[in-house]
């Protein structure tokens, strides 16, 4: 007789290690190009390259950022990363050289990757499946603003640690104090990892059947940690304006405005840029932003709601409460610029990438492996496209103009762009324009003299910056244009006036000190 024979099947689904393989590549196929990306001058000087936070390199320079707030923010950890990278880049170039801080910003997208795939495969089913969650969270492109502007590395690092948190909790349920260090380290990043506390219990309630008591109970210590920062944070940015608008019915439109356009976004990410200038002013005077408002929230309202849509619960409560710090129901500084930031979706991705894992995890095997491959593809091609808009400065301001014409800010920080790298004739018109559509932009008005000064045109100067100092009369750089108009133009009295007035604005400007030393120098003077 001949031995009976048995056929085997191989078993072609991703292990963990190849899963998590495929989430690093995955992300430096995609966004690998960004390491070659420059600085840009939105926020990038704040917090990084003329951050007086992380000005030495001593030993003891870590500990500031941890004894004191800085422009609003209390971010130690991010800060400290900043300072660790400044340190090493500072050896590479003459200016803090980005590739480094390009490079950590992969490492941590990637890192964050692979934890959504573990979440996944606690939540869902490893494999194929948990693959694909991860390859919507990475390769989404509302990712790419996060991923390609280094001073969001803050976000990164956030994320990456609310996710650590979240599976921390899953990993181990009967003992919660590895979660809530992860989620300390992610709200001492960046504040807005608070919404990590009701994604847990969203987590618990809805895709574990715990009863909603019982998960809000175990949440206390995490939600005390939440109060905290959310309270701190409040109170730093306090000293803001809050205009009419700020009521709290009206900030539920702004929410359920923000919440319709993130929305919008996840399902065609088109017309993705860095200042959409949906202030909540903007939001409430469109009537189509009310419409889009109500229909948010009786789409939310529909999905608690009605039996037949229980399956999507999770996944879009998810979202909607990842978002939840930042939807305007508080009011936070960048509203002044936009509500809505593609930033802002980083960390509420989890819940459309849990969606797609659950679907996927419906298809035979052959499907799985087909619809991941498909997706990471599609996503991929997607979200690279987008990483080109973030090549150099003339990239993300010429997107944003050309998506969100109104865009006062990119205009500005182009025509600075363009007056540093000795193109000042460029700059004049973008800076006209920004006048014009808002008359009373201090920065429009200073930056329009800094580009008539660099012309020689010094009368013209001269009257910009009196535009911008008549609008803010404590607008200490602008006093020290002005100052030194007025010395270039033999008059050193009103100079010494304007570099005194600067002064008293800003007691530690040291160019307007020796600009006013100088002048009293020639008058024959000693200081005063």
């Amino acid at each position: 007789m001949q031995p009976t024979t048995h056929a085997t099947t191989v078993d072609a689904t991703p292990s963990a290690w190849a899963t998590a393989l495929a989430v690093v590549v995955c992300v430096m196929a995609t966004y690998g190009s960004i390491v070659g990306h420059g600085w840009l001058n939105w926020d990038d000087p704040v917090h990084v390259t003329a951050n007086p936070m992380l000005a030495a390199e001593d030993i003891r320079a870590p500990l500031r950022p941890w004894l004191a707030a800085y422009r609003g923010l209390y971010i130690p950890l991010s800060y400290d990363l900043f300072w660790l990278e400044k340190v090493v880049a500072d050896r590479l170039g003459e200016r803090p050289d980005p590739r480094l801080f390009h490079l950590v910003s992969l490492l941590l997208h990637a890192g964050a990757g692979v934890v959504v795939a573990r979440i996944a495969a606690r939540l869902v089913t490893g494999g194929w499946p948990a693959l694909a969650a991860a390859g919507v969270f990475v390769l989404h492109p509302l990712q790419v603003e996060s991923v390609a502007w280094i001073s969001e590395q803050r976000g990164l690092l956030a994320t990456f640690f609310a996710l650590v948190s979240i599976e921390q909790a899953l990993v181990h349920p009967a003992s919660r104090w590895r979660s809530l260090a992860w989620l300390l380290a992610a709200v001492l990043a960046k504040p807005s990892a608070i919404a990590v506390v009701p994604m847990l219990v969203a987590i618990e309630t809805l895709f574990r059947t715990m009863p909603l008591r019982h998960a809000i109970r175990r949440s206390l210590p995490a939600a005390l940690i939440a109060a905290v920062a959310g309270a701190g944070t409040a109170i730093l940015q306090s000293g803001e304006t809050t205009a009419p608008w700020t009521t709290p019915w009206l900030r539920s439109v702004v929410a359920g405005d923000a919440l319709a356009f993130y929305t919008t976004k996840l399902l065609v990410p088109a017309g993705l840029c860095i200042d959409y200038g949906r202030t909540p002013a903007v939001v409430c005077g469109s009537v189509g932003s009310w419409w889009a408002a109500a229909a948010a929230v009786v789409s939310l309202a529909a999905v608690i709601a009605l039996p037949c849509l229980a399956t999507a619960r999770g996944p879009v409560m998810l979202f909607v409460l990842g978002l939840s710090p930042v939807l305007g129901l508080v009011p936070f500084t960048f509203q002044g610029f936009s509500t809505v930031a593609d930033r802002y979706a980083a960390l509420a991705l989890l819940g459309p990438a849990l969606a797609v894992s659950a679907l996927t995890a419906r298809l035979p095997s052959w499907g799985q492996a087909a619809a991941t491959g498909i997706l990471l593809i599609v996503l991929g091609f997607a979200a690279r496209a987008q990483t080109s808009t973030w090549r150099s400065e003339e990239d993300v301001y010429g997107r944003a103009i050309a998506i969100n014409p109104e865009s006062i800010h990119a205009r500005v920080n182009l025509a600075v762009s363009r007056i540093e790298r000795g193109r000042p004739a460029e700059a004049v018109s973008l800076l006209e324009e920004a006048t014009r559509l808002r008359p009373g932009d201090r920065q429009a008005h200073y930056n329009l003299g800094l580009a008539w000064h660099s012309l020689g045109r010094r009368a013209t100067a001269e009257q910009c910056y009196r535009v911008a100092i008549a609008i803010d009369p404590t607008y200490a750089v602008a006093l020290n244009n002005l100052g030194i108009v007025f010395a270039e133009t033999a008059r050193p009295t009103e100079a010494a006036g304007a570099f005194r007035a600067a002064i008293r604005a800003s007691p530690d400007f040291q160019a307007a000190i020796d600009n006013l030393r100088r002048v009293e120098r020639t008058q024959g003077g000693g200081p005063r």
